[in-house]
């Protein structure tokens, strides 16, 4: 499990531990899974195999839309959990997102020359509100 140089990963005596975690519990897996593949989307700057930042946005927003909307009654139990489980990670890698891109932006900030940082640091407040 090697983390992507964001300056995110966790302390290597850390790392070991989240790996074996990781291994051991599905939902703690989902969650780094969900955590890497944001990470790695924001290294390629958001061009996936979806297209460009737009078309990713756009598919992400109609999967939602998709798992919202078909949500028929007449499901059983293992589809409904298979659903809900989908609508989660998908919820979830999303806010990953947010969270590395603004963590990146930060970064990205913090490296600039100091007259132009104002316009981006308006940005993150705008983001986080």
């Amino acid at each position: 499990m090697e983390s992507y140089p964001l300056g995110l990963q966790a302390e290597s005596s850390n790392a070991l531990a989240l790996k074996r975690t990781a291994l051991i519990s599905k939902s703690c897996f989902l969650s780094w899974a969900c955590f890497e593949s944001a990470q790695l989307c924001v290294l390629n700057k958001l061009r996936t195999s979806l297209g460009k930042a737009p078309d990713t946005f756009t598919a992400f927003e109609t999967a939602l839309k998709i798992l919202a909307k078909d949500y028929p009654d007449h499901l059983n139990l293992a589809e409904c959990v298979e659903t809900v489980t989908r609508g989660r990670v998908l919820l979830e890698f999303m806010e990953w997102l947010e969270k590395v891109s603004i963590k990146t932006l930060e970064i990205f900030i913090f490296n600039m020359v100091p007259s132009k940082k104002s316009f981006f640091l308006m940005l993150i407040s705008c983001i986080r509100s």
